[in-house]
């Protein structure tokens, strides 16, 4: 999406990344400068080449779920990549129901609670996520 140009051309498209945005946390760097190095002598012309600063932004703006990514580490890639209100809670069921132990608390990812306080927890869950669609936050809080 940001080599073909497609998050400059809808800014304000909120794409999501599944599982905390897969390797796209760790690899951020490595993305950022692609179009710096000799890959970038060979981009199309057609193609809008972005700098180092434009890609970091890009990440930055992408929301990144928590399915099955509710561990320490990766969330902090995603929290060194873009900030807290761009996490979103996400459960990856029934998938995760197979995977994951049951705590017997009925918490569905018992790891954020190592990462964020109760408040923050919050934020992720719900307060995010209804930010990031308003017609159901209306639908839900009326």
């Amino acid at each position: 999406m940001m080599v073909t140009g497609m998050t400059q051309r809808y800014p304000n498209i909120r794409f999501q990344l599944a599982h905390a945005g897969g390797t796209l946390p760790f690899l951020s760097h490595r993305v950022s400068v692609a179009a710096q190095t000799v890959i970038g002598e060979l981009w199309p012309a057609d193609l809008p080449r972005p700098s180092i600063l434009d890609t970091q932004r890009q990440i930055a703006n992408f929301y990144y779920d928590t399915a099955l990514s509710g561990s320490a580490a990766a969330m902090a890639g995603v929290l060194a990549v873009s900030s807290r209100d761009h996490v979103v809670f996400g459960s990856d069921w029934p998938f995760s129901a197979l995977t994951l132990p049951q705590s017997g608390t009925h918490d569905p990812a018992p790891g954020l609670s190592g990462v964020f306080d109760a408040d923050q927890r919050m934020e992720v869950e719900r307060i995010n996520p209804l930010r990031q669609l308003p017609r159901p936050a209306a639908a839900v809080d009326a």
